[in-house]
């Protein structure tokens, strides 16, 4: 008796062992198991990428791994940096995967990868209208029947938009494009793409013409309209805020800078605004608000001007904020609906008005948020819900999740947390996947567990069994519970006790 007990803890700990190191392709890098993407999910099946390269189909309705499937061809490189991926987007029969500079094409039946695309955009899942940071790789259409794919990629140092079928990732007509793509947008009618375009020997050879903008027919890649950018003015950014118009921020020979705003459908210039002020930080949008972040003052001061307009450029309020530390919420400026966060606090977008702040020195790992709250992931291990118009801390939960290995890593590893279904989602480093309550913080049961112990050797329904776990989670971490739990079994076996106590770890159950 005593040895099948201490034989079951042990078989235990083998079974769900420390997540095993796997050997990254990007430099050599080594990184646990981990979920380096949020979830997607769709008639209840969620979808998600663990490290480096696998993706997962689990039925939460059946507790089950439907198929989990190695990434073909595999991939090449990653940023670190840009982790989070985006999510997996299951679209028609297909489950579309942006890793690195790399996209599939994988079905949903079995797993395996039907398409593989190289040379787009660094994938980020960059949640706000940033205009510095990463592009979208492609758009979808499901206008017809096949699914049509706008894609943009580079090939021999040219950028190209191509029309791809969704079905089997061939070409339907390509563009090559004469310069570096600073933004895309796909609508209703046409694709609108603004340039930097490159000198006339081409790539490598410097920007020493003006840039462009122009709209394309997204049926047959014919040009629309274009306009040039302001020759004297040195190109800055280019984004987007409601439906029917581009913009275009420039610093001009004068110093100051330049707002112009373009109607997509005509690209006629439908106003501009110019302003003094100092390095440009970022530039936000939602919907019809607009914020300019400028670097204000000397270095020591570590002032900002936060510059909020309406998307018809009428000013609404400047004012100067004090820069964010690395030690706050909100390091980075992010945009959610009618929220402006910055630096620990809230700011309306209809006045730029303080909303609320929390005066505390502590990280945010994510967040997200829904049109009542706010939850944000704190690298103390908090998970916390506040309410978005008053900043009232309706609960708090412990939430020490977060291995100490990727603490002080980009992106904390991947970590992510999302909202999908009034559910909240949590995806860890650690390779695992935590459900949580958002009316009250509580986990549910199951933590859904990615191991790479064994290796996932095939495709699709060819491959072994997908090692996916599920069990409950303890405040202590679990591996050292079944430590534990071995030494003292052995210890009361060793001595001839008769008394004895069992604890298992995982009751293999899920969400």
């Amino acid at each position: 008796m005593k040895i099948n007990a201490l034989h079951a803890v042990l078989t235990l700990v083998l079974l769900t062992g420390p997540v095993s190191i796997v050997n990254a392709q990007d430099g050599n890098a080594e990184l646990p198991a981990a979920l380096i993407t949020p979830p997607a999910i769709e008639e209840g099946v969620l979808y998600f990428v663990s490290w480096p390269d696998t993706l997962y189909a689990f039925e939460e309705n059946e507790n089950s791994a439907r198929w989990a499937a190695v990434l073909d061809p595999p991939l090449e490189s990653l940023d670190r940096a840009s982790l989070p991926a985006p999510a997996p987007q299951p679209v028609m029969s297909y489950v579309l995967v942006h890793l690195g500079r790399q996209l599939w094409g994988v079905s949903k039946v079995d797993g395996h990868s039907v398409w593989s695309i190289s040379g787009l955009p660094e994938a980020s899942s960059d949640r706000s209208d940033s205009t510095v940071e990463a592009l979208p790789g492609y758009y979808v259409l499901t206008d017809d029947a096949a699914g049509t794919l706008l894609v943009l990629e580079e090939e021999s140092g040219w950028w190209q938009i191509r029309k791809r079928r969704l079905g089997d990732g061939s070409i339907d007509w390509e563009l090559r494009l004469d310069g570096e793509p600073r933004g895309w947008w796909v609508d209703g009618d046409g694709i609108c793409v603004c340039l930097e375009v490159y000198g006339s020997e081409g790539p490598g050879a410097g920007y020493d013409r003006p840039g462009s903008v122009t709209k394309y027919d997204h049926d047959t890649g014919e040009s629309l309209w274009s306009i040039p950018v302001n020759e004297e003015s040195a190109y800055r950014s280019v984004f987007t805020a409601d439906p029917d118009r581009i913009y275009l921020t420039e610093k001009i020979l004068t110093g100051e800078f330049e707002v112009r705003a373009y109607t997509r459908d005509s690209g006629e210039l439908y106003w501009s605004i110019t302003y003094e002020a100092d390095e440009i930080i970022q530039v936000l949008s939602s919907g019809e608000r607009l914020v300019f972040l400028h670097r204000e003052g000397s270095e020591e001061q570590r002032l900002v001007r936060f510059l909020l307009y309406y998307s018809s450029l009428n000013p609404i309020r400047p004012q100067t904020l004090r820069e964010s530390l690395e030690s706050q919420f909100f390091y980075e400026p992010a945009i959610d609906k009618s929220l402006f966060m910055y630096g620990s606090a809230v700011y309306s977008l209809y006045d730029a008005n303080l909303v609320w702040q929390e005066l505390v020195q502590i990280e945010t790992v994510d967040w997200a948020g829904d049109v009542d709250y706010l939850y944000l992931w704190d690298s103390a291990g908090m998970l916390i819900c506040y309410d978005r118009l008053t900043g009232l801390r309706l609960w708090e939960s412990e939430f020490n999740v977060l291995p100490a290995l990727f603490k002080n890593e980009p992106a904390y590893g991947g970590a992510s947390l999302t909202l999908m279904d009034n559910r909240l989602f949590a995806s860890t480093p650690a390779g695992e996947l935590i459900r949580v309550d958002p009316s009250n913080g509580e986990l549910y049961p199951g933590v859904l567990r990615i191991s790479v112990e064994n290796g996932i050797t095939g495709n699709g329904s060819d491959q072994d069994e997908p090692a996916v776990q599920t069990g409950r989670r303890r405040g202590i971490p679990w591996v050292w519970i079944s430590v534990g739990i071995i030494l003292f079994l052995a210890g009361l076996y060793y001595w001839g006790t008769h008394r004895r106590s069992v604890t298992g770890m995982d009751d293999d159950i899920g969400f």
